[in-house]
């Protein structure tokens, strides 16, 4: 979050991005190599990482990518 006054530039959206996708990526190999976890606990896992897709997606589209 960003302090009072500051306001974001693009550089700061596209490093908020790469963080995102670079999570998303460690993220995306853990899922896949849990194959054996609690099924329930595997859904909220993929659902969390629609979700930090879906935000992915509206970064790219704030910076026209």
């Amino acid at each position: 979050m960003y302090e009072s006054g500051h306001s974001s530039s693009a550089e700061d959206v596209r490093a908020a991005l790469r963080r995102l996708e670079a999570a998303l990526s460690m993220h995306e190999r853990e899922v896949e190599g849990a194959d054996d976890a609690e099924p329930t606990a595997l859904a909220a896992l993929r659902r969390h990482l629609d979700l930090m897709r879906d935000e992915a997606s509206r970064l790219r589209h704030l910076l026209g990518c």
